[in-house]
């Protein structure tokens, strides 16, 4: 189930970035300069592993910050 979540999760992520990276196509590069964006306040699943295995990479109440169509800086709120 956490596996789903996860999958989930990193889904979201990938489709955001893609229709950010959409929006972005019809800026001039000064206007993409200026486009941060800061998604914060929830959970984010990250492809961390512990040692024994086990995915373990849950930041509670995250931040993600995305300029000019990448993410740039992942941590907490």
């Amino acid at each position: 189930m956490l596996r789903n979540m996860m999958i989930q999760g990193v889904t979201l992520v990938l489709l955001f970035m893609i229709s950010m990276t959409s929006v972005t196509e019809g800026l001039n590069e000064s206007q993409q300069a200026e486009n941060t964006i800061a998604i914060y306040g929830d959970k984010i699943y990250t492809m961390a592993k512990s040692e024994d295995g086990s995915w373990s990479g849950v930041i509670e109440d995250g931040v993600v910050l995305i300029k000019d169509g990448k993410v740039v800086q992942v941590g907490l709120a």
